[in-house]
């Protein structure tokens, strides 16, 4: 079957089996596939390492619940970093 084919028939699911099959897609990927960093990043992290500033990275996932689940607080007032220019200044 190609790849295709197997779009095809996927498409023909209800919804929340279409997002079945994309989470475990994406889950079976991250375990098989090494991130994707360009050399300078990894350069980058690797420098910090050596510092001592980080041991690792966290892996965020695309579906990751807190993520998802995020909705932004209203504050009254001035935003903080009008506040804290004012008090540097």
């Amino acid at each position: 079957m190609t790849p295709t084919e197997v779009l095809q028939e996927i498409q023909k699911l209800p919804i929340p089996e279409q997002r079945q099959i994309l989470v475990e897609l994406t889950e079976r990927l991250e375990r098989s596939v090494p991130p994707i960093q360009d050399q300078r990043e990894q350069e980058f992290i690797e420098s910090l390492k050596r510092k001592g500033l980080i041991n690792e990275l966290p892996t965020l996932l695309p579906n990751d619940d807190s993520r998802t689940q995020f909705r932004r607080i209203e504050v009254q007032g001035k935003p903080l970093s009008e506040t804290i220019i004012e008090e540097r200044g």
